[in-house]
């Protein structure tokens, strides 16, 4: 049978898990207690698992992965025992078969303290005192480490030595500075699923979250179910994602893609660009004494503007389809430790901003169609977030409508009296 999980964790699982504790080498037994490794959700009740993480994709990813694990133990233990005939005495046999429970101790040591490729022949290994190094990544475009305060390889061993792992300092340190390695651009569940931990602010220097959002959009006309992936950061983040959850409540796409010109290399190149100044006023259109009140909306728009409304609502739908909520996720935050609440809440709080993101978006595009005035001040509690959010609607607008409609000439003559420009 295939193994589902990783052949290289699971050999170094089952080698620890395979040696005795009296002759356990003093490497082996500075492990932190096998109690520690219960901040892997795979480990959690049922019961807590469902709790913490309802509404999160890590819930169904965690009992996968038990499941999984469960399956590779018995594969392999099966296929031990076969190894031997009947005839066999215990003498003929190399080692007791580990029982799963210490298996699966074994198991979480390798996946958050294993290095993949430094074992001999690019395997896994464990490497004593490097796996001591905790997670950072680098939150400024100056950072030229990324988070790193030392880098390593393999070096090959030569005749008469065997091979090493060198570690060189990657900045000046200074003694008893406290050493960081990055574990990779990895989001919160990511983290907390292989390392039991999650971060509070978890974000790349150019100001992308590593937190992904599966956002299921079901489709009773279609596919039971499609899931995309929404990041927030900017617009070369943001508009990919947005689009292809938007294009899921269109009922006719060739309608919609009249609105605008999506050349794939000019596309490319807008997202890229670096925001300036005027964003935000080339996204609310400048204020015309000349322009015309053009209340009327093709058909096209107005199916726009209803696909948009329906994102909205379902983007809303998944906010509050979390199971910890209100005061039980405040009090899970303000704990501050490494608990698999305090865990929990970091990763279900940012995904609920993510999604707060694309639902303002959805929310500014259909008003912008519709030549309304957008009220920023309830979005005054998070400047990345509206940055981020003018961002993307900019985006949109430039690529799907050649720019938004002015706005009408009644709003126009409310915000004049209402800022003395009468």
């Amino acid at each position: 049978s295939e193994l589902t999980m990783d052949p290289g964790d699971l050999l170094l699982a089952f080698h620890l898990a395979t040696i005795d504790d009296s002759k356990a080498s003093p490497y082996v037994r500075s492990f932190p207690p096998t109690t520690s490794y219960n901040s892997h959700p795979r480990r959690w009740s049922h019961a807590q698992q469902s709790s913490l993480l309802g509404g999160t994709s890590l819930l169904t990813k965690c009992r996968e992965d038990a499941q999984a694990l469960k399956r590779d133990y018995e594969t392999v233990r099966a296929g031990y025992t076969q190894s031997f005939d009947g005839d066999d005495t215990p003498s003929d046999v190399p080692f007791a078969f580990p029982s799963y429970e210490r298996f699966d101790d074994a198991f979480a040591a390798v996946s958050s303290r294993g290095f993949a490729g430094l074992g001999s022949d690019g395997s896994d290994a464990m490497v004593p005192l490097l796996d001591l190094l905790n997670h950072r990544r680098g939150t400024s475009t100056h950072s030229s480490s990324n988070g790193k305060d030392v880098r390593y390889r393999r070096v090959a061993g030569t005749k008469g030595s065997q091979a090493s792992i060198e570690v060189v300092a990657d900045r000046e340190l200074s003694a008893g500075t406290i050493l960081h390695d990055t574990y990779g651009a990895k989001g919160n569940s990511q983290l907390l699923n292989r390392y039991g931990f999650c971060l509070e602010t978890n974000w790349e220097p150019d100001r992308s979250c590593n937190d992904v959002v599966e956002f299921k959009i079901e489709q009773p006309y279609e596919d039971p179910s499609v899931t995309v992936e929404l990041r927030a950061g900017p617009k070369s983040y943001t508009y990919g994602g947005f689009v292809k959850a938007l294009e899921c409540f269109l009922f006719n796409d060739e309608e919609q893609n009249d609105g605008g010109d999506d050349d794939e290399d000019g596309m490319e190149a807008f997202l890229e660009e670096e925001e300036d100044e005027e964003g935000f006023g080339m996204m609310y259109g400048t204020m015309d004494d000349e322009m015309e009140d053009d209340d009327d909306m093709n058909q096209s728009t107005q199916a726009e503007c209803t696909a948009l409304e329906k994102l909205s609502v379902s983007l809303e739908t998944a906010r509050q389809g979390y199971t910890l909520q209100g005061p039980a996720l405040e009090n899970a935050l303000a704990r501050k430790d490494c608990s698999p609440e305090h865990c929990a809440a970091l990763l279900i709080t940012s995904e609920r901003r993510t999604l707060r993101l694309f639902q303002l978006a959805a929310d500014t595009i259909r008003q912008r169609l519709r030549g309304e005035y957008i009220d920023t001040g309830v979005w005054g509690m998070d400047l990345l977030l509206v940055d981020q959010m003018e961002e993307l609607v900019t985006a949109y607008g430039a690529i799907r409508h050649d720019g938004y409609p002015p706005l009408s000439r009644k709003i126009l003559e409310t915000l004049r009296h209402a800022h003395g420009m009468d």
